[in-house]
This record gives structure tokens, sequence and C-alpha cells, in this order.
């Protein structure tokens, strides 16, 4: 798989394969250009963009072995819009609702636009996102792949790949705001978002020449006028090439934003994505994570199948997360026609034909001779007598189900995550539920990758009850059987799956 970001002066890339004995094989890279690639939110030319990617997209002099390439779109390329469902709204009329209102807002031509939309569902709202991409812009990158011999695989805006790489720290009971930065060769530039996804309201913003020691007065500076205009931001993450020089434990205090450390929010929410790239059991931090954000994100959200593949853009919609899902434009995005395929009868519909005409015709010679029709039958016709049923046994008695009164029901919650208020989140599911008897408390230890959930032998009916209630922040928990006295009837580890 190869993952390339182009930026107006810049671009990234990033191949992950498998080689041989599966062992995995990684290769990242970064090209720095004088002319601009991007200029008022368009390719400059197909001839400078297949350059620019044969040069980035390379190791020793050699092009990256592989047939596709996924794209991450600057967001100066796409528009980006956000508006409320009704509640009531079909999912089969999310594409025209969200297409209707945007073209209320956005005074464009449609029919040069290709239409992606995200739509993501809690705390009983529905909130639709449209990403228009200029088919204009997706046949340039279409067309200087393809001079390379690649592929487009997949398209992925830079709100989204951003997006994918702190969502799963996102707490459904609480709505945030955060703030997401990106720091590097001294400009610093910045992303708004809350707990849906992007607020496209506040535009994406940028300052160049701010030293280390400026950057925290100029986010500061950001954070109050946020905070004038709408919300506080809840928190702040830092990505970019400069941001290891940053002291990220004083932003807190310097900023009044909590810093969320990247470094920290990857290994422990994305490990499995880590390991794929670098290809070990215990992912250090070879992987340049913080100048190769937007591609990681990019990977994570093609690996979740949150991603827009091009090839299919303007399918039918699926779901990808169970918050998320894509709604894909009914008419299709791509710019080439398929020829029709001619409609050939299948063979084995005429073997059945074939088959059943035979078939009456030997039955119909049978009941001619048996009715004295003038038919002389050369054997003699047997009938086969009627076979005495056998006595069935009556179906088993069903097991009785037992009552669970959740009120009388003791639960242990114990946060395995290092990560604080995680216990409480689900307390307060549980106590949503009808549970009364719940403590939280920590884990012997913080690195729980996986929920467990551990229940009291003697009342293992309790497993699917538990299991359906935590169900909306712990999908999949492995449930063990408690040894010893039970402290309590069910015990809760939250591992680094909670959702």
């Amino acid at each position: 798989m190869i993952v390339a970001r182009i930026h107006p002066h810049t671009i990234r890339g990033i191949q992950v394969k498998k080689g041989v004995l599966s062992a995995v094989e990684s290769y990242w890279s970064e090209k720095t250009f004088e002319k601009k690639l991007i200029e008022g939110g368009k390719f400059t030319s197909v001839e400078l963009i297949t350059s620019a990617l044969k040069e980035s997209l390379s190791v020793g002099g050699r092009l990256f072995k592989d047939t596709e390439v996924s794209v991450v779109l600057d967001h100066d390329v796409y528009t980006l819009f956000r508006t409320e469902i009704p509640l009531e709204t079909d999912k089969t009329a999310y594409h025209v609702f969200l297409k209707e209102q945007f073209q209320k807002h956005h005074h464009i031509r449609i029919e040069e636009y290709a239409f992606e939309m995200f739509v993501r569902e809690f705390e009983n709202k529905k909130i639709g996102f449209v990403y228009a991409l200029p088919r204009a812009q997706l046949t340039i990158i279409d067309q200087a792949l393809d001079l390379l011999d690649f592929k487009l695989a997949y398209v992925v805006p830079e709100h989204l790949a951003y997006f994918t790489i702190f969502e799963r720290t996102l707490r459904l009971d609480k709505h945030e705001h955060i703030l997401f930065t990106t720091y590097e060769n001294k400009e610093v530039s910045g992303l708004v978002y809350d707990t849906y996804g992007p607020l496209p309201e506040i535009p994406p913003w940028s300052k160049k020449s701010v030293a280390p020691t400026e950057l925290e007065a100029f986010l500061r500076q950001k954070a109050d006028e946020f905070a004038q205009k709408a919300h506080k931001f809840n928190r702040m993450i830092i990505t970019g090439s400069d941001a290891d020089a940053i002291r990220q434990d004083t932003f807190t205090k310097n900023v009044g934003v909590w810093t969320n450390p990247l470094k920290r929010i990857v290994p422990q929410f994305y490990k499995e994505f880590l390991m794929q790239i670098e290809g070990k059991d215990n992912p250090a931090t070879a992987f340049p994570i913080l100048s190769y954000s937007d591609l990681f994100g990019a990977y994570v959200a093609i690996q979740e199948a949150k991603a827009f593949p091009y090839a299919k853009i303007g399918s039918e919609s699926k779901t990808v997360a169970k918050h998320q899902s894509i709604t894909h434009s009914p008419q299709s995005s791509m710019l080439t026609t398929e020829t029709p395929k001619k409609f050939r009868f299948p063979k084995e519909i005429l073997l059945f034909v074939l088959i059943f005409l035979v078939t009456f015709g030997v039955f119909y010679v049978i009941a001619q001779g048996r009715s004295g029709g003038g038919v002389t039958l050369p054997f003699a016709v047997v009938s086969t007598p009627t076979p005495t049923p056998e006595p069935t046994e009556p179906p088993p008695t069903p097991t009785p189900t037992i009552e669970v009164k959740r009120e009388e029901v003791s639960v242990r919650v114990l946060n395995g995550t290092g990560v604080a208020g995680q216990a409480g989140v689900i307390k307060s599911l549980l106590e949503s539920k009808g549970y009364e008897d719940i403590t939280t408390g920590n884990a012997a230890s913080y690195d729980y990758l996986q929920s467990e959930v551990q229940v009291d032998p003697e009342k293992s009916y309790l497993k699917e009850v538990i299991a359906t209630d935590i169900a909306s922040s712990i999908g999949s928990p492995a449930f063990v059987d408690q040894t010893g006295t039970p402290s309590a009837d069910v015990i809760i580890v939250i591992g680094a799956d909670i959702k």
C-alpha cells in the first residue's frame, strides 16, 4: 500500500508491504519543491504533479513497488460542509437531504463535483458531513499516477485523515472541542474539531515564522479567540516535525488547554496499525509519527473502511463504524463509462429446462399407458408402498430464562488504560442501565489493550447481559471466570479498546 500527501510545496509518501515470510517492509520519504504544486485550491498541472510524484515516491532512484496509490487531499482542494440531519430522516434519504443543504450554502456548479458524505450518530443527533471533490482535480491526480503506471485507489480528505487518529479517544458522554495543530519549519497551522467531526465554520488557519518560544503565546491567543466566539477548547493535539522540541507538559498550564500528546495516543489506541507499519511486536519510535501523522491517519482510515474508494465513489452506502457511516451519492463519480455487457442465457437454466422436458415426456408416456391410451408399456409399473411414519420425540423443554435484576448486581469497574476518567464513563453507562451497586478503581497495570470482564462462575448468565449493556463503549471484551472469592459479581477492566 502506498499513501501520498500533496502539499503546496511538499509531497510525503509512505509504502507498507509484506516481504518474504510475512516480514513487513516500510519506506517513507519527503521531497520539497520550489514550484507550487497547489495554487488557488487547484493542482498546477498534470506534468508537474507527475514529475513530483515520481521523485517523491522513490527509494534509491526507484519507484515504490506497488500498483495502487491513495492520496490525502489538502484542505484547499475540497469543500467541506456540515449540518444536522432531522432524526426522522431515513438513511436512504441522507444523500438527497445533504446535497440539498449543501447547494443552499455553496454557489458552485454541482456537475463539476463528486460528493462523498459522512454521517455520525449519537446523543440523539445525526450530523452529516459533505466533502465536495472537484472532478477536474481528481482527474489530474488520476492521470499523473497513470503516467507512472499507478492506479488511484483511495481519496482521503485532510480533515478526515487527522480526525481518524484521535477518534478513538473521544468520549461519547462529553461534547468536546479539539484544536489540532501542526508545527513544522516554524509554521503553525490548525484545524478545529468537536466530538462529531470537523467544524468547517472555523476555517483552517496558519502562520509562518513562529519560533518555539513564541508558540505557547500564539496558541493561547487562538484558544482565547475561540472561547470568545464559541466554546472553550477541551484539549489540544500538536503534531509536525518540530513538535518534538515542544515541552507539551507545560502547555496545559501556559495555554490553558489540556495537551494530549500524539505520541501517547497512537501507541495506546492505534498500536495494531503502528505494528503493521513497523512490523514489530513492541512498536518503538522508529516511525516518525509526528512528521507523517496525516499519512498514518489516512492509512488507518483505509484499513477501517472510512476512506473514499476512488473506483466506487457514488456506489451504495455502507456502515463503517458503530457511530459513523459513509453515504455515497447515487450517481457514479467516475469520469469514464463502461460498455454494458450482453446478456447471456445461463447454461444451467438451459440444462434444467431440457431435463424437465425429458422427465415430463417419460411420465406422460407412463400415464397414457396406465389409462389405456393405446400405448404399450415394455415394463411393469410397480407402485411404491407409503412408508409408515416413525414416532417423533417431543421437542426438549426450553431452559427458563433467568431474570436479571440489575439493581441487585454488584459491579466493580477498574481503569486499565491510564487515561483518567475512563472508569467513571463506564460507571455512568451502567447507572443509566439500572445498576446501583457500582465501585470504581484502577487496575494493577495500565497496559490493557483489550477490555476484560471477569464474572462470578456461579453467575455466568450475567455475561450476555453485561455484554449488551456495555456494547456502546466496549464492543468485544474478553470474558473470563473469576478465581478465588469474588469481590463483586462482575469486574470490568477497561482497556485501550474503549470507544
